[in-house]
């Protein structure tokens, strides 16, 4: 057809009613001419009419076949189907409910666990050609890496990066941004190198920071677009005007773009400073983010050489600071901010979820499938009047198209609604720059999943229809019909328990699995332990002002009512401190590379209550002495003196492969005790060899405060306290305990995420089991009435209807465990302590649904035995 008759064709589907005035007047035109004619002949008028009509034919044939000629037949076919489709649902709200809310929660569910696959995994960051977007890490060759550098590594890459256009580094900080009359603190970076080349942005105004400034000259400042348009006014006159940044002045040399985004970075990035970068060969510490632009047209083998040669070049020139195989690495955005475990458990979840969507189309297929029954007569009048299979197949695909597409609609608003929610509840459970809104791909996929639902559903309501022997269908014998009904719901019965006993194999895995790691012994004791953070102190606070305040706030919380201990630490535990390398004389070989390090004051064990296996705790003697003093975990102790006591030996913080990596820390330092281990990563990690160090007065960054204590408002009492000595600061409170609940949110929302699967699963495979069974009643009603008149016993009516389903359920049941077995190593790396192939687990999986399958066949069953033999009889 070419384009002409299709153009045609839309004409004439718009103009439908003018062609059917235009087909009237022309043949009434041709009519009577021939009855002029006929006239002419002799023939009286209304003979001549009448001859005119039986010589001319049917009229609706020839304006059929205008029709057919002038207008889109498929697409008036169509617009008639969906006008059906919507009356059929409106006179079935039972039937169009359910099935609309059961496809819309599998829908829903799906959609919103592939926003969060989408946005994690596949969407592209939202910088100019994020593919060449890249983080420079180091790897070693005895096993690991870390997406950052040192700085001296960094400026080598720098000099010698030949696949690289451009190469920066950054700090997150907050500062106080303002003039003298009003000031706001605002999250910001510090960058060094080509930072904007890197990210592919150019400012909106003025420029980006030259060499000099780079390297510490005059102090500046870049604003973004959102600070120079709240704070500023968008006033175009602040490039070279002096605004005050963290309290000292600096010239605004550019304002970045409306569309800057720096994914790395938490939330929004109100400004960019500079940062100088200190280069010291013996600092080996890995503490230099390294973002870095790749050059465009290179294939990826180039780069991987690239990258062979810059790491043969740098052990090449520096051997002590690389061994054999140690180099440099690119990472992608995905890799650096979501962990391989993570990802395998979201496309876990995701496949989850999917076997939910699969569960809800079976469930919704059966009622699909009852309906048909019901609608069999109707179907054969359709095919008596002359409606051929093909235009049946249409209506009927149209109607499973629509009740799809109806619930893909509000499946949608669901997802996006939970995934709201999910993130209010949990904001932290995604990488930073995470942006989960709706885009092509996510309207895509549930656009896809409908037609792919709808066109399943309608081809499942035609088989039945189309397969009926249209005599039979007419006289309302449906009994071969119903039985192949009643197989296909089996077949469901039997696709819902395989896939609830998969769904419930993984619930039961994660579930024991979260139990255990609750019950682990973390080392410390969390309850009744409040951490009070201070914030980010006022601009005017130096080290020793800064130091007054926290002994004057220790002062004042000892003192309060109720309170038992109080600590000074620089983070809490599962949260990553300070780490160094550390060695002794006698044993370098035994040299561990990062050792956590923890800055503590006098009464930190004690306020966490984690008790000393020998020595002593530290004391106000050892803040103020020269002499260097620690305290080891066991763990420590075990790797280096295995059962022998490390009391009053020396260790050497900072030393490693027979070189100092911070001259400051160039001593000894005697071990005073030995303390129980504690979980510092996390429950779900073995202790790490820790080593505590007292604070003193000239240690860096602002500590937190740790309070044991017996108020229940020593929350309120403490954030009152914190205000009442500094005004200017707005301090965080929380329980210890809640630290500890925050720590495993991940596995415990995995584990909470899939019973609902589970649930959801099995809930819908009792309905699909009691359905069948029920329909089975409704059947052979007479049948079950005539045996109970004969003297058949109730309860083996029970058992015999009950059993009409243990086939299926049963089969089902195996060919689950059948799919879990294979696919359940892909659970080991989100479970703790527990095996795989756990049998208490797998046998409570197996003891639901074989509970659930009694009780949603006992009900039906028991109706059966109730039945009355004369009423059925009579019916």
């Amino acid at each position: 057809m070419t384009l002409r008759e299709r153009w045609a064709r839309f004409r004439g589907t718009i103009r439908r009613e003018a062609l059917e005035r235009e087909m009237d007047r022309e043949m009434q035109f041709h009519l009577d001419m021939a009855a002029q004619r006929n006239a002419e002949r002799g023939m009286r008028p209304e003979m001549a009419k009448r001859e005119a009509q039986l010589a001319f034919g049917s009229r609706e044939q020839f304006k059929e076949s205008g029709r057919e000629a002038y207008r889109a037949r498929t697409a008036e076919n169509v617009a008639a189907d969906v006008r059906f489709a919507l009356r059929s649902m409106r006179r079935a709200p039972a039937f169009t409910v359910a099935a609309i809310v059961t496809v819309a929660l599998g829908i829903g569910a799906s959609t919103a666990m592939f926003t969060v696959v989408n946005a994690v995994l596949l969407r592209p960051l939202p910088i100019p050609e994020p593919d060449d977007f890249v983080y420079v890490g180091w790897t070693w060759a005895k096993g690991g890496d870390i997406p950052a550098l040192s700085a001296f590594q960094y400026e080598f890459v720098r000099e010698h990066g030949r696949s690289l256009e451009a190469l920066a580094t950054y700090r997150t900080e907050e500062a106080f941004v303002g003039d003298e009359s009003a000031a706001q603190p605002v999250r910001g970076l510090r960058v060094a190198g080509d930072f904007l080349g890197t990210v592919g942005f150019m400012p909106r105004l003025g420029r980006f920071f030259d060499a000099r400034e780079l390297q510490g000259g005059e102090p500046v400042v870049m604003l973004a677009d959102d600070l120079w348009r709240t704070r500023f006014a968008a006033d175009r006159a602040i490039l070279g005007r002096q605004i005050r940044l963290g309290g000292k002045p600096h010239t605004v040399v550019g304002v970045l773009p409306r569309e800057f985004r720096f994914p790395p970075a938490p939330g929004n990035v109100g400004y960019l400073a500079p940062l100088v970068i200190t280069v010291n060969p013996a600092d080996e510490g890995h503490n230099t983010e390294a973002i870095g632009r790749l050059r465009s047209g290179l294939t990826q083998e180039q780069r991987t050489d690239d990258v062979r040669a810059l790491s043969d070049a740098f052990r090449s020139a520096y051997p002590p600071l690389a061994a054999a195989g140690d180099g440099f690495r690119l990472f992608t955005h995905s890799e650096v901010f979501v962990e391989s475990s993570r990802r395998q458990a979201l496309w876990v979840l995701f496949g989850a979820v999917f076997l939910v969507l699969l569960v809800g189309c079976a469930n919704t297929a059966m009622l699909l499938l009852v309906r048909a029954s019901a609608r069999q007569h109707e179907i054969a009048v359709r095919a008596s009047l002359g409606a051929t299979p093909r235009r049946i197949l249409q209506q009927l695909l149209t109607e499973g198209l629509m009740l799809s597409l109806i619930a893909a609609a509000l499946g949608l608003a669901l997802a996006l609604s939970a995934v709201r929610a999910f993130l209010a509840v949990s904001p932290n459970a995604l990488p930073p720059g995470t942006d989960t809104g709706l885009d092509l791909r996510v309207l895509g996929f549930a656009i896809g999943v409908s037609v792919i639902t709808g066109v399943v559903f309608g081809l499942i309501a035609a088989g039945p229809a189309l397969g009926a022997r249209l005599h039979a269908a007419l006289l309302g014998g449906t009994r071969g019909a119903t039985s192949g009904h009643t197989r296909m719901r089996d077949a469901f019965v039997l696709l819902e328990t395989a896939v609830a006993v998969v769904l419930l194999c993984g619930a039961a895995l994660l579930g024991a699995s979260f139990a255990r790691l609750v019950a682990v012994d973390a080392g410390f004791d969390p309850n009744r332990v409040v951490a009070v953070r201070l914030g980010r102190l006022p601009p005017e606070y130096d080290s020793a002002r800064r130091d007054r305040l926290i002994s004057r706030l220790l002062e004042r919380i000892r003192a309060l009512p109720g309170v038992e201990q109080a600590a000074v630490a620089p983070s809490l535990p599962f949260e990553r401190g300070l780490n160094f390398p550390v060695d002794v004389a006698d044993h370098p070989e035994l040299a561990i590379g990062a050792v956590e390090l923890r800055i503590v004051s006098p009464g930190y064990l004690a306020t966490l209550g984690v008790p000393l296996r020998g020595g002593r705790d530290f004391g106000d003697a050892d803040v103020s002495r020269t002499e260097p003093v620690a305290i080891v975990n066991e763990a420590f102790a075990r790797h280096f003196w295995k059962d022998a006591s490390p009391l009053d030996r020396e260790i050497q913080i900072g030393h490693f492969r027979d070189r100092w990596i911070n001259p400051r820390l160039a001593y000894p330092t005697r071990v005073i005790g030995v303390t129980a281990d504690i979980r510092e990563l996390g429950l779900n990690r073995a202790p790490k060899p820790t080593v505590l160090l007292p604070r003193r007065a000239d240690t860096d960054g602002t500590p937190l405060l740790l309070v044991r204590g017996t108020s229940r408002e020593l929350v309120n009492t403490l954030r009152s306290v914190v205000v009442a000595e500094e005004s200017q600061l707005a301090p965080s409170v929380e329980p210890l305990s809640a630290v500890m609940s925050r720590s495993v949110a991940e596995p415990r929302f995995r584990t909470l995420l899939v019973s609902a699967f589970a649930g959801f699963a099995v809930l819908l495979a009792g309905v699909g089991i009691y359905g069948v069974i029920a329909s089975v009643v409704q059947q052979r009603r007479r049948e079950i009435g005539l045996r109970i008149a004969l003297g058949a016993n109730r309860a083996a009516v029970v058992t015999a209807v009950a059993r009409r389903c243990l086939g299926s359920v049963t089969a089902g049941a195996l060919i689950g465990l059948v799919i879990f077995w294979p696919t359940r190593r892909v659970l080991s790396a989100m479970l703790f302590e527990i095996s795989p192939g756990d049998p208490r687990a797998l046998t409570l999986a197996i003891s639901v649904l074989a509970i659930v399958a009694a009780c949603a066949s006992w009900i039906p069953a028991r109706r059966a035995a109730h039945i009355d033999p004369a009423m059925s009889l009579r019916e």
